[in-house]
């Protein structure tokens, strides 16, 4: 297989996986704390991230 050929086929394989792949949609809420960084990171019960 020559460049030319590998170049498409690497190409074609990233606009593919490219047309299946969605982005995720993320809600940011502060809570005002005295916290710098986060402490812990979870899944909670809601299926969401929960920081604290």
């Amino acid at each position: 297989m020559n460049t030319v050929n590998k170049s498409f086929l690497l190409f074609n394989t990233i606009f593919i996986v490219a047309q299946y792949c969605q982005a995720q949609n993320f809600i940011r809420s502060e809570l005002p704390t005295s916290l710098s960084t986060p402490w812990e990171i979870v899944y909670g019960q809601d299926g969401f991230l929960w920081l604290n």
